[in-house]
């Protein structure tokens, strides 16, 4: 059997192969490398911007949830007070509290999620940055 090898393993006849195949048997994977490295700095490039979007966002939401703990600490501040009176009634300070609580707990987790999420795509970043290289000096971040 004569023929040469395809990257398949398939074997073709010598009058199958065309006039300027030299018999070489490699594969020019040389172009799907290139290509595959492009689609990895678009989607590093992608994730750049994500990064970006998110730091602004994770930063305005960090800056929300101080303001509503300060807000939520007057609040606190207020009730403790107001539960100190004489004659109060405790099961208003239980209602109040617990909303307070909730409203503290969902505004944590919330930011949490929002903190997570961006170390996360940090992460991503630092593994397609080992990858294919360092991010370009155009996208660094701050």
């Amino acid at each position: 059997h004569t023929g040469t090898h395809t990257p398949a393993g398939h074997s073709r006849a010598p009058s199958e192969m065309g006039e300027d195949d030299d018999g070489d048997d490699e594969y020019d994977d040389e172009g799907d490398d290139e290509e595959e490295e492009d689609e990895l700095c678009k989607q590093r490039d992608d994730l750049m911007d994500t990064i970006l979007e998110e730091e602004e966002q994770l930063i305005t939401a960090h800056r929300l949830q101080i303001e509503e703990t300060m807000d939520t600490v007057r609040k606190e501040m207020a009730l403790l007070t107001e539960v100190d009176q004489p004659g109060s009634a405790i099961d208003q300070y239980v209602e109040k509290l617990d909303a307070i609580l909730r409203q503290k707990m969902d505004g944590i987790l919330e930011l949490k999620s929002k903190l997570d999420r961006f170390k996360e795509h940090l992460k991503q970043e630092e593994i397609m940055s080992a990858t294919i290289g360092p991010t370009p000096k155009g996208k660094l971040l701050r």
